[in-house]
């Protein structure tokens, strides 16, 4: 039978064409994987920055309801530590979703008449964080 007389694909035709579509597929799944990873790790940064922020503001109606006194009490020493947990000012935060975080901040004497206020928030709540997020303000004291 001449050339001209076959139809279809030879078999050698046939297995390229398998290959390249797996490697397409191959390529195409580990996109995606890609993708998702990248989605839960940006997803995870904004809840860390949504909860150091509402930290900060928590922050900010505490200096605007106290006393001059209170707040020089406040400042006097360095408070709290975002490298280690200090009683009173760390604490395990379950966002929305259920991730739990572990926030810890620190309050610093600041230049005149304010004071710094550094919020760290780390993931897994652990403390042996991978991932971390700092925040920090200064607040103008009265």
């Amino acid at each position: 039978m001449s050339r001209r007389g076959r139809r279809g694909f030879s078999l050698i035709e046939l297995l390229i064409a398998i290959i390249v579509l797996g490697i397409a597929v191959v390529g195409t799944g580990a996109a995606i994987s890609s993708t998702s990873q990248l989605q839960r790790f940006s997803s995870r940064r904004a809840e860390m920055a949504l909860l150091a922020s509402a930290r900060l503001e928590e922050w900010r109606a505490r200096v605007e309801a106290l006393d001059a006194t209170t707040i020089a009490n406040l400042t006097a020493p360095p408070k709290g530590s975002i490298s280690a947990s200090v009683s009173g000012y760390n604490e395990v935060v379950t966002s929305p979703n259920g991730t739990p975080f572990l926030l810890r901040w620190q309050v610093t004497a600041g230049p005149a008449l304010t004071e710094l206020v550094t919020v760290r928030v780390l993931w897994p709540a652990t403390g042996t964080a991978t991932d971390q997020l700092d925040l920090f303000t200064y607040l103008l004291v009265p």
